[in-house]
């Protein structure tokens, strides 16, 4: 135990027991986690934390000055507590230095629970830059109060240690000009002759002191309990017999009786067209948000989606880019909605909806039936009528896309490192990124940092720094809902990357050699020769969301999108609501909302906001978009942000956008392997899933080393 001690920088045993104190805090704290996380990895890291600040807190709680004042303090405040003529027992093991965290009352006094809450606030204000907003929300209170303690304290502490008092006499504390409390010998404890000039008085000079009076009988417990199908108290007062249930008479004068608890209002009963079955098509945000935030409270839910996971898609391009593995941002529909009981997932494709019927049809032609249907669908990527650009021009909505962009990335600089032809050599390292919204500018300085920094060392035969990276803009700027500044900034930091943007011009033909292009002002063709092409144009509502909306007699926009109600839901159809990509949906300015992230969420919690108030009786208001603002990176340490009426950009922007990405990530495990990838890459300027996958490797034709 002593050479434990020794290496825990433990010296004295007064440390060792309040050590002790904090390993059974964080336990307590780390168990607690497990039991409502079942997360491996973060309840190692609570545990970890808290230790080490308990270490911390440790020593700087038994500072020996700190230590004394603490002492004369104690000693102090439990005259307030202690009968009058009670013995001496510090001695005894009840307080003073046997038992330094309990007082005589048997309390933890502020001055050690403050050092203990400081420490679990700064632990989990740590933590919160891992594992999202919870921990920071949940460690602020302790955090600051802890600190106000620790900080009001230190002040009378150590003025304590210098006059021998407290600076500021608490209700029942001796005053200063009143003898000096008793050695520490006798902590705890006052003479006799030291009592209050007032209560001696009042006393016989001579003789015993009284008895005390008995303690007030403790007030007879309540609890309530089901009788009837309503709430009645039971007073269990086990001084007087078993348990009799409490009278109730009409007058309501129990309501007002000492020791009594008012009976609770009876529960309003649910609408009559409340939904009892809802079923969500769509597992992306909107479905995913709603499910999540539907009540328990007979309510069943069913989400139906064609994939098994939930996408983060935001972080798509980092997948296509080799930054991220694609398990680091999608998360198993299953597993993130395991705790609730409520809801039921489905794998299957929806294909029609029977309004009349009220059920929906899947592709095998089983049929499910729902009071209330939410549509949350998404987008797809829109060629604008060129489907058949798909093949040669990827577009960046799933996971199989992204892969592919890999694919072809990375096979571009392999064909590159053997390709003897000139001609041929520019077309493998030119890549054409056409889009100049949120999507297109990312992966464009994705695209640039692999050449530049990722790869300038790992080829032979070429320089990967002379990669042509090739942006098309349709549109005068970039990512134009940004502020103009701030696209200004973002084309600069491309071009500080390489990337060669082309504005005012739009794609008119995609074929296997390359992209060809028309300027807008001078109306003259351009023909890129590229062996990489990715579409970032622009997205479409689902099919699936069409064809519901279309059996629906449902109004649609040019994109796709299902016009509705300022409830979301669908006019003439009450029951059915559309949100995320697949609504079109008015931002009170004569706008539609943006087909983003934010948006999609806060559509799902308003519907289950919804449903609860229907389900209540209560009127439903309106959806409202908070925006929050937007955030966009360009590459390591460079973003733009627009946050109210706030907009920079720089390396702040990027740890906002940083930050913000790991709050959104659905699981736990996610956000810890994107943070330590995001940190490798940082540091190192590397990419740790550059694996090319899929179809077997083919060389380019004339490559050397390859058979005629």
């Amino acid at each position: 135990m002593t050479r434990l001690r020794e290496l825990l920088l433990l010296d004295d045993p007064q440390e060792t027991q309040f050590f002790g104190l904090v390993t059974a805090f964080a336990l307590v704290v780390g168990v607690a986690y497990w039991v409502l996380t079942r997360e491996e990895v973060g309840t190692v890291l609570l545990l970890g934390f808290a230790l080490a600040t308990g270490i911390v807190t440790t020593k700087l709680h038994l500072d020996p000055r700190a230590r004394l004042a603490r002492e004369r303090a104690r000693a102090a405040r439990l005259e307030r507590y202690r009968p009058r003529g009670a013995a001496d027992r510090s001695s005894e093991g009840e307080g003073g230095i046997d038992r330094p965290f309990l007082d005589e009352t048997g309390r933890l006094p502020a001055e050690t629970l403050a050092p203990l809450a400081l420490g679990a606030g700064v632990s989990l204000a740590i933590l919160a830059t891992i594992f999202g907003p919870a921990p920071a929300i949940v460690g602020i209170l302790p955090l600051a109060w802890g600190a106000w303690q620790w900080l009001h304290g230190a002040s009378a502490e150590y003025e304590a240690v210098e006059h021998g008092h407290g600076s500021a006499p608490e209700p029942g504390v001796r005053q200063a000009d009143e003898p000096a409390l008793a050695t520490p010998a006798r902590l705890g404890t006052v003479a006799d002759d030291e009592r209050d000039p007032a209560s001696a008085s009042a006393t016989p000079a001579e003789g015993p002191d009284p008895p005390d009076p008995p303690d007030p009988p403790d007030p007879p417990a309540e609890r309530w309990t089901a009788a009837s199908g309503a709430l009645a108290p039971t007073i269990v007062d086990n001084r007087h017999g078993p348990e009799v249930p409490a009278r109730s008479d009409d007058s309501g004068r129990g309501a007002d009786t000492p020791g009594r608890q008012p009976r609770p209002e009876p529960r309003a009963p649910p609408a009559a067209d409340a939904p009892q079955h809802v079923v969500i098509i769509g597992g992306g945000f909107g479905g995913l948000y709603a499910a999540r935030t539907i009540s328990d409270d007979g309510t069943r839910v069913t989400l139906i989606d064609r994939r098994n996971f939930h996408l983060f898609q935001p972080l798509l391009y980092q997948v296509a880019t080799g930054a991220l593995a694609p398990n680091d941002i999608a998360s198993p529909l299953r597993s993130v909605l395991e705790k609730r009981r409520h809801v039921t997932v489905l794998l299957g494709e929806v294909v029609g909806v029977d309004p009349g019927q009220r059920c929906i049809e899947l592709a095998d032609g089983a049929t499910i039936d729902y009071d209330a249907l939410v549509i949350a669908t998404g987008s797809v990527t829109d060629y604008h009528g060129h489907e058949d650009w798909g093949p040669i021009a990827p577009g960046l909505k799933t996971v199989e896309e992204a892969e592919e962009i890999r694919r072809r990335v990375l096979l571009a600089f392999e064909n590159a490192e053997r390709e003897q032809d000139r001609s041929r050599l520019a077309r493998w390292l030119t890549f054409v990124v056409v889009g100049g919204g949120t999507t297109g500018v990312e992966l464009a300085g994705a695209i640039g940092e692999v050449a530049n920094r990722a790869f300038r060392r790992r080829f032979r035969r070429i320089d990967p720094t002379r990669t042509r990276v090739v942006l098309v803009n349709s549109g005068d700027r970039l990512i134009p809902e940004f502020p103009a500044r701030l696209s200004r900034d973002a084309a600069a930091d491309l071009r500080r990357l390489g990337v060669e943007i082309i504005s005012r011009s739009r794609v008119v033909d995609v074929d296997p050699d390359g992209v060809t292009i028309r300027h807008k002002d001078t109306g003259e063709e351009q023909h890129i020769a590229a062996a990489s092409i990715v579409w970032a144009a622009g997205v479409r509502a689902s099919p699936v969301g069409g064809a519901v909306a279309a059996a629906l007699d449902a109004p649609i926009d040019r994109s796709g999108r299902v016009a509705v109600r300022p409830d979301l839901t669908i006019p003439g159809h009450p029951d059915v609501f559309v949100i995320g990509d697949a609504a079109a949906v008015d931002d009170g300015r004569g706008r539609d909302l943006p087909g983003v992230a934010p948006v999609a969420i806060q559509e799902g919690r308003y519907v289950a906001s919804a449903l609860a108030a229907r389900r209540t009786g209560r009127r439903v208001r309106p959806f409202r978009y908070r925006d929050r603002g937007s955030l966009a990176t360009v590459g390591t340490g460079k973003a733009v942000a627009k946050l109210g009426p706030l907009a920079f950009d720089g390396i702040v922007a990027w740890f906002i956008w940083l930050f913000v990405h790991l709050l959104y990530l659905v699981e736990f495990q996610n956000r810890v392997l994107v943070f330590i990838q995001w940190a490798w890459s940082f540091f190192t300027r590397g990419r740790s899933s550059l694996l090319i996958t899929g179809r077997s490797f083919s060389p380019a034709p004339g490559a050397p080393g390859r058979r005629a």
